[in-house]
């Protein structure tokens, strides 16, 4: 809750120029979606779950007429493409929405995104926008989710310390039995456990060596870990995307999850423009959709999903994710930080350590 308030103060003071440069940077939205409609078609690379995005994408084909190319793929495939992509020179995404936070603002670090301001941005919160280029979308809560017929709830860690010490108490039980992210096929679960480093600095590599310890599965996504959950081979799931486990759980009585008490990470979907989008007027009225109250509402929809809008009590908003998670609220924010572990020399040893531990655990 903390690190809000430090962010929020820092942006304030980015407000009243948001208000001036949104004055010269958007076409009027008739002549916009005009323009997006000549275009004919847009093309969105994502990781979110495309159930997800269909009642999106359903509503933006309707009221524009643009059609709507929709390729799923998970974080690093998805950036590895679109980097593949500009080194061939060929057709890129006109979007990329990534819940991979850090990768996102590196590529518009690196000078790969447009510079785009939705019309009514002087009513969004300052911190949404990273350099007028990346925007969250919505925000996801980062859960333990665990197997509620062979984990019962009086077993459940609620803390990070109180799920080490489980493990290390009952290594018999979890030998096997644990999911976790693999940090060098997923770029979310790379980003998830540097920001445990710099919340819990010395706690979160006593938590991952005793990860490391009962053998866990490795995976590339929140989905594959609840899949696992689900069919029993596993009991317990380590920083799963919110919105994945309010989704499988609201369908499948086995599946439950909770907020750790010592802190929640919640994580931004960020949408970037790239500079060489070949459809850029779409991309613009696709973003500028996202962030409208009709796109926020319909996010929201989403189990585990919550808007960056206010919407007074009416829509799971920000405000209503701080006051559920209370002292525990731990939001990360499009920023230069991010890139810190994307040093070459940080990122490096980052995995170095987690390599080491982890030598001889597998999927």
């Amino acid at each position: 809750m903390q690190g809000w308030h430090r962010s929020g103060l820092v942006l304030l003071g980015c407000a009243a120029l948001i208000v001036l440069v949104s004055r010269l940077h958007h076409t009027p939205h008739k002549r916009l979606a005009a323009l997006a409609r000549s275009e004919g078609t847009l093309v969105v690379y994502s990781v979110t779950d495309s159930a997800v995005a269909r009642p999106l994408i359903d509503a933006f084909e309707a009221r524009y007429g643009t059609r709507v190319d929709y390729r799923e793929m998970n974080s690093m495939a998805l950036h590895r493409r679109f980097l593949d992509d500009a080194r061939r020179n060929a057709p890129v995404a006109d979007v990329l929405w990534s819940s991979a936070m850090d990768l996102q603002v590196k590529l518009a670090n690196d000078g790969h995104a447009a510079t785009h301001l939705p019309p009514d941005a002087p009513q969004l919160p300052p911190w949404m926008g990273y350099q007028q280029q990346v925007w969250i979308t919505s925000f996801e809560p980062v859960v333990f989710a665990y197997n509620r017929r062979l984990l019962p709830a009086r077993d459940v860690p609620h803390t990070r310390m109180a799920l080490r010490r489980l493990l290390q108490r009952q290594p018999a039980r979890f030998h096997g039995r644990v999911a976790s992210y693999d940090i060098e096929r997923s770029a979310v679960g790379f980003n998830l456990l540097s920001q445990d480093v710099r919340v819990g600095r010395d706690e979160a590599w006593r938590l991952q060596r005793a990860l490391a310890d009962v053998r866990p599965s490795l995976h590339a996504s929140s989905a594959a870990m609840l899949d696992e959950l689900a069919s029993g081979r596993t009991l317990l799931a380590y920083n799963v995307i919110g919105s994945y486990a309010a989704t499988r759980a609201a369908r499948d009585p086995q599946v439950g999850f909770i907020h750790p008490r010592d802190y929640t990470l919640v994580l931004g979907r960020l949408a970037l423009i790239p500079r060489n989008a070949p459809h850029p007027h779409a991309a613009r009225l696709w973003l500028d959709f996202m962030l409208s109250e009709a796109g926020q509402r319909l996010l929201a929809r989403a189990p585990g999903t919550y808007s960056v809008r206010s919407f007074d009590g009416q829509v799971r908003d920000f405000d209503a994710l701080s006051e559920l998670l209370g002292n525990g609220f731990e939001p990360i924010f499009p920023a230069r930080g991010l890139l810190i572990y994307l040093d070459d020399v940080k990122r490096k040893t980052l995995l170095a350590r987690w390599r080491t531990l982890f030598a001889r655990a597998s999927d």
